[in-house]
């Protein structure tokens, strides 16, 4: 890929900004006049701005102004809390202008935690997303819905059908592990959930928490950050019905080019055997037989990615019945989802969605708010797991015949292929096995508000998320029969058959109560002072039975199982108690102050270490008020704002504070040994504590010029302490795994820009946004310890898991070259990896590794870009990530690796005496030529930055009059959709965006997606 000057990109973007800004010039004249309210108070600081232009006053005392513009100019009269006018001047009267208040604008309001907050009166770091932006997209997961956030990296690695989920990381990796202790907190309407189970057609507004100042109330489980999401709800006093549905074909981004000729293959295999010193494995008259008989069962010419994947349908409907009255309002919606996976007949989802709210104000001091939100999955994969069964796809090559033989059996590969016990056809799987998931999950939410008086506030909330988990997995005894006779010759997957069914159930409770009291004192303070207390209990089961001895397809129940029944079970509890407050006071709008506590104690940690206390403060300083910013009309808007705070992490295994004990370990007593006894087999650290992680951030907020430009910036500093993970002990001491202990401290700087331009003129407007975000990951203290996880090493000075490989430096071209420098073996020959003795010892070993490249991206960005003419709009969401490295090894992508095959670059770009200046090696088996030629090395990092068009919509809103009332319908959109379309990247053979932690493509594929639907309200 290109590296893009992310510098230049910005600084062309806003010279773009002003270009289009640009008006033309005319003879100026004076304008006087007034401004005052609706009950004739004269307004001082009114914004006075000619339209278009930077030419612009502010109102005195009096409310009076004078400004030099041309007749004809039109006038725009801008003040905070009072809604915007237009007037054309006439070029010869004075204007006297009644501003009225805007009531929506003096409330606009941003869901903060445990409430709400004027959004010009933030200090926090936070960015929204609302409904609108999500409108038509086809959105699999909710996760996806945060594509586009400045300081969020989201990284959707596949499109699993029903297992999409993006990984989510907010400004960096602030911690050492895997999987939740990774991910932030999601609540929605005020209860934790998951993003996979809110329909994105539901959400009316997302709220993602990124510094100390906003999460602290959340305190041991916002290290990560919190994304609060609020459902949507009627706000006009009528009943409407909105149906809004798509569909459309989705079809894999990038899928490996594998040789699919079987001579070919064959050829080239035993060149790579000749070149690492064996000899051909496949003979001449075998490779003739196939060049010279068609394509069979026979004489098959199998490419396995042309018959495992293809196209694939997706669609997915929604209908809303929402209202009320002056008091009540409600919402009641449901929707589904039916999702072909592009593995064919193999993976796929169907999602069905339920989601009721209703509010009401029983008095003037009572009301309250009733939520049921249901999801239901049927999730289909394959019965050995996902993992398992891309690897066989990756490792099938062209003599393994695909299809049934004329009797129906299933065909064996009668060539036989080196690395390979036995044809392992995927095709079976699809067929005659299954795995089935099923998902169900309720929220049921009710809080109750009482007014004690018109400044105190009661509000109490009980909520019940369950969720139950049905997996069952079958795979039946299934024959191969040789090609030629007709006899069965092997079982690919199971000698015996299984079938296993898993079930779970979680269960949280939670209750928490608050008391909100707020003030103004006089008519320039104003404080606000939250306190509140929570318990959540969470508890989880699980049970697993199987049995083996399946020998037809037909009957899959587990009492059919005739060997081998296994049964095994276990449950968790956990409980948190929380006290927590905040403190909010500003004076006139101009300069504010919080604090928030959360005084949180875990059943994850022992009594002594059990409670912790995360406070946070933060100011915001909104400089345009003052009084010297008067003179500078073509400011808008401009905030200071500052924060620190501490935020924590619990998320560790259950009783890491105790030692572990384990059954049947044996015992010699009275000259007999008994196997039935226990034993210690993990020390625990009983001292353990909270992780802590600490933040600090300053921002500036900025609008300029009538809202045509507005823009953030922010720096920060995040430092976790006291970071929890295993460590390994002398195995002297009794050989017991080690305890999980508080380590590590890991660092996270850098900063956000973002940059919004919008224009509008008669028919025709746009929106321009732009944001980057860097990074700057960094392990501080690790006592002195060295982490090792395959190709990837975490060491102090340095960020978590970068790439640990050998230096490369091309190829061996010359005989001389070979004898003039180390190799790592003594087989190494010309056309094979040269690797470079970074040490100087003479010899090419692990000493000679170093750290080359980055499993997280030092920048994220992206642009959003939307044009309307008339009814027509299109818009455009772009996603990039810089400096970012994969190395991956495995099946289809290194040569006849463990069996596989090999892609057809190896054909054109590998070292051949006659193609000296090649990008590859000379071809060798991965499994038998690792060192040489595959150790990790810079030689197969590669640079998976990007730049992706992740959607682009084209809509148009219907609004000819008589045929909307012909259908009774009071708006109509059509649209249509891309995901994926485009991408820039230097990546040839797989998708850039996925986990660079796995170290092989034994993944699902990324999907683009191109879709059609309507949206419409009744």
């Amino acid at each position: 890929m290109v590296r893009i000057k992310l510098s230049s990109v910005f600084i062309s973007l806003i010279m773009f900004f002003f270009a289009l800004s640009t008006g033309a010039v005319a003879q100026n004249s004076t304008l006087k006049g007034t401004v005052k309210d609706v009950v004739g108070t004269p307004l001082i600081g009114v914004n006075v701005v000619q339209k278009g232009t930077a030419n612009g006053t502010v109102t005195d005392a009096e409310g009076n102004f004078s400004i030099n513009v041309p007749a004809n100019a039109t006038i725009v009269f801008r003040y905070i809390g009072f809604s915007a006018q237009e007037i054309v001047w006439n070029g010869t009267s004075a204007m006297n202008v009644v501003m009225h208040e805007d009531a929506e604008l003096l409330d606009e309001v941003v869901v903060v935690g445990y409430g709400i907050q004027k959004k010009v009166n933030l200090t926090g770091s936070i960015a929204i997303v609302d409904s609108e932006s999500l409108e038509n997209r086809p959105l699999t997961n909710s996760s996806q819905a945060l594509q586009g956030i400045n300081g969020v990296y989201v990284n959707q690695t596949g499109g699993n059908p029903g297992k999409d989920e993006a990984t989510i990381r907010i400004r960096g990796i602030g911690t050492i592990g895997s999987g939740t202790k990774l991910s932030p907190l999601v609540i929605v309407d005020g209860v934790e959930s998951s993003l996979r189970d809110i329909n994105p057609n539901d959400i009316e507004s997302i709220s993602v928490l990124k510094d100390a100042a906003s999460t602290a109330i959340y305190g041991s489980r916002a290290a990560n950050g919190v994304i609060l999401i609020t459902t949507k709800l009627e706000k006009q006093e009528r009943t409407v019905i909105d149906y809004s549905g798509y569909v459309g074909t989705q079809s894999a981004t990038i899928l490996p080019d594998p040789v699919d000729d079987s001579a070919t293959f064959m050829e080239w295999y035993n060149k790579a055997m000749i070149n690492q010193g064996g000899v051909a494995y496949y003979s001449d008259d075998l490779i003739n037989e196939f060049k010279n008989n068609p394509t069979s069962l026979i004489h098959p010419n199998t490419n396995w990615m042309d018959v495992m994947f293809g196209s694939a349908l997706i669609h997915e409907h929604n209908i809303r019945f929402s209202g009320g009255t002056e008091k009540t309002k409600f919402n009641f919606s449901t929707g589904y989802l039916n999702q072909d996976g592009i593995l064919k007949d193999m993976t796929g989802a169907k999602k069905y969605s339920l989601n009721l709210r209703v509010t009401t104000n029983v008095s003037k001091r009572f009301g309250f708010d009733a939520g049921l939100m249901a999801t239901r999955w049927n999730v289909d994969q394959p019965s050995e797991g996902l993992s398992t069964a891309m690897n066989r796809i990756n490792r099938m090559v062209p003599v393994q015949p695909v299809g049934r033989m004329e009797n129906g059996d299933w065909p064996d590969s009668w060539v036989l292929t080196p690395g390979q016990n036995s044809f392992q056809n995927p095709l079976v799987l699809k067929e005659d096995h299954y795995g089935k998931e099923e998902t169900n999950r309720i929220l049921v939410n009710l809080s109750a508000n009482l007014n004690i008086t018109n400044n105190l506030k009661y509000l109490a909330r009980g909520s019940v998320n369950y969720l139950n988990l049905l997996l069952r997995n079958f795979a039946p005894v299934t024959f191969l029969h040789n090609v030629k006779t007709g006899a069965p010759t092997r079982n690919p997957w199971s000698s015996t058959g299984y079938k296993s069914e898993n079930n779970n159930n979680d269960q949280r409770l939670n209750f928490t109560h608050t008391i909100n009291y707020f003030t103004h004192l006089g008519s320039k303070h104003n404080l606000n002072i939250l306190a509140g207390h929570s318990i959540e209990q969470y508890t989880s089961a699980s049970r697993r039975a199987q049995k083996t001895g399946y020998i037809s397809k037909e009957l899959d129940e587990l009492n059919v199982g005739t060997m081998n029944p296994s049964v095994s079970g276990t449950s968790v509890e956990d409980v948190l108690i929380s006290y927590f407050g905040r403190i909010q006071y500003n004076y006139k709008d101009k300069y504010m102050l919080e604090l928030n506590s959360r005084y949180d104690g875990s059943s994850r940690f022992a009594k002594e270490n059990r409670w912790g206390l995360f406070p946070s403060f933060s100011a915001g300083w909104r400089i345009s008020e003052e009084h010297f910013m008067s003179d500078v009309p073509w400011i808008d808007e401009v905030k200071l704002r500052g924060s620190w705070g501490q935020i924590g992490n619990q998320e560790i295994g259950r009783f890491q504070y105790v030692n572990a004990v384990s059954f049947g370990y044996g015992y010699p007593f009275g000259g007999t040994y008994d196997g039935g006894g226990v034993a210690i087999t993990q020390y625990r650290d009983p001292k353990i504590k909270w992780e802590t992680t600490t933040m600090t951030n300053f921002g500036i907020d900025w609008i300029i010029l009538e809202n045509m430009f507005s823009g953030e910036f922010e720096i920060f500093h995040k430092r976790t302490d006291d970071i929890l993970r295993g460590i390994t002990i002398p195995a002297q001491v009794g050989a017991l795994a080690g305890p999980t202990t508080n380590i590590a401290v890991v660092d996270n700087t850098g900063f956000e820009i973002s940059i919004n331009h919008n224009k509008s003129f008669k028919d025709f407007s746009y929106q321009i946004g732009a944001h980057l975000t860097k990074v700057n990951n960094k392990v501080v203290d690790l006592k002195g310890e060295t982490i090792y996880s395959g190709s990837r090493i975490t060491k102090e000075g340095y960020p978590i898991e970068s790439w640990y490989v050998y230096e490369t430096d091309g190829l061996f071209l010359t005989q001389e070259d070979l004898d003039s420098n180390p190799r790592i073996t003594n087989r190494v020959g010309i056309g094979d990896v040269k690797y470079v003795d970074r040490n100087k010892d003479g010899v090419i070993n692990g000493d000679d590794r170093y750290i080359a490249g980055n499993t997280f991206p030092d920048y994220t960005y992206g642009f959003n870009i939307g044009l309307n003419y008339k009814n027509l709009s299109l818009t455009s969401i772009w996603q990039g990530v810089q400096n970012i490295d994969v190395w991956l090894s495995g099946n289809t992508i290194l040569p006849f690796n463990n069996g596989a095959g090999l892609t057809k670059i190896w054909i054109t770009d590998s070292w051949t005496p006659e193609n000296p200046k090649a990008k590859l090696p000379r071809i060798t088996t991965r499994h038998q030529y690792t060192a040489e030629n595959f150790s990790p090395s810079d030689f197969w990092l590669t640079d998976a930055s990007y730049l992706r068009l992740k959607n682009i919509q084209l809509s148009y809103n219907l609004s000819h009059k008589k045929f909307l009332n012909m259908i009774k319908a009071e708006k109509l959109n059509v649209f249509v959709n891309a995901e994926n379309l485009f991408t820039l990247t230097k990546i040839k053979d797989f998708d850039p965006e996925q986990n660079v932690s796995v170290e092989n493509l034994d993944k699902y594929p990324t999907i683009k997606m191109i879709t059609a639907g309507i949206n419409i309200r009744f």
